[in-house]
């Protein structure tokens, strides 16, 4: 199996390099210094010579502008990189009969609902991310190839900024500080969602007449609100005896904290279509953090 990698240093591109390398997959990688995605022409002509060198079986597009702040302000970034290269890694996924399989975010759903998002529910994303994140899918889906969405949660890995590398960073900082406790969802790890893509890649690949294409949720468990996830983490911490103290989380709510972006404060999404569909297991955030809790230190 040949895969072509769109993104390169992300959380999720470099766990699934790693992935790649331990399943002996023959994998390229297409970071953003190649990507000139300013201009759809160039883009496209990139792309072109890209799936001619690689010569992949299937495309799996990991790439994304995910600073939620920033893209408020950076709005053509946040644009061109969510919206603009996910139609044309598409649009050549058609040309070259290629199946996608694109990454995508609970940030499409306003988390006004009581209870676990579908994939069948309707979306409304509070900001220029989600917004535009949302538009790459319709564009994915659109283009008329075989395209498969994922949406996942809190991604978090033991080497790249995230949430839980934050709050390790914070409570090695020796002060306390606090946590808002009303957003809910599930940390999901890197390594977990790369190897459902090439579980996923690997089935569309084998199954000719494979028709199941559109979009799945797919997130670690258990659920737990931010406040949870991090008060989890300093128990880990203080018991594996990494820092002998350890500073004080208190929860909050969002509102108190002043965030300048509207965020879900229901990110909860509902697995089972894809544990039907491809047979996945779950992986657990909480196991993942106590059994690895050193590797996150170096």
């Amino acid at each position: 199996m040949n895969i072509l990698v769109i993104g390169k240093n992300g959380q999720l591109a470099t766990a699934l390099a790693e992935r790649c390398r331990l399943h002996q997959i023959s994998a390229e990688f297409l970071g953003h210094e190649n990507l000139p995605v300013t201009s759809m022409v160039e883009l496209m002509e990139r792309l072109e010579k890209s799936f001619l060198d690689a010569e992949p079986d299937v495309v799996i597009n990991t790439a994304a502008y995910t600073n939620v702040e920033m893209a408020e302000e950076e709005t053509l970034s946040n644009y061109d990189i969510n919206s603009r290269l996910p139609l044309c890694v598409a649009l050549m996924c058609c040309k070259k009969r290629k199946p996608l399989i694109h990454i995508s975010t609970d940030f499409v759903f306003d988390g006004r609902k009581n209870g676990a998002y579908s994939e069948d529910d309707v979306t409304n994303p509070l900001n220029a991310y989600g917004k535009a994140k949302l538009a790459g899918e319709e564009v994915v889906l659109q283009t008329g190839g075989r395209a498969i969405v994922i949406r996942t949660s809190w991604l978090f890995s033991r080497r790249r900024k995230n949430f839980i590398t934050s709050i390790i960073r914070r409570l090695r900082e020796g002060h306390d500080f606090k946590v808002v406790d009303d957003e809910v969802g599930a940390p999901t790890f890197a390594m977990d969602l790369a190897e459902v893509c090439l579980l996923i890649a690997g089935r569309i690949i084998s199954e000719p007449g494979f028709k199941d294409w559109g979009v799945y949720n797919y997130s670690g468990t258990p659920n737990a609100s931010r406040f949870e996830v991090a008060d989890f983490v300093r128990t880990v911490v203080l018991s594996s005896g990494l820092l002998s103290d350890c500073p004080n989380i208190e929860p909050v709510k969002a509102m108190e904290l002043g965030f300048g972006v509207d965020r879900p404060k229901n990110s909860i999404l509902d697995n089972s279509k894809i544990v039907k569909t491809f047979n996945v297991s779950r992986g657990s955030w909480k196991d993942e953090i106590r059994d690895n809790i050193m590797d996150y230190f170096m």
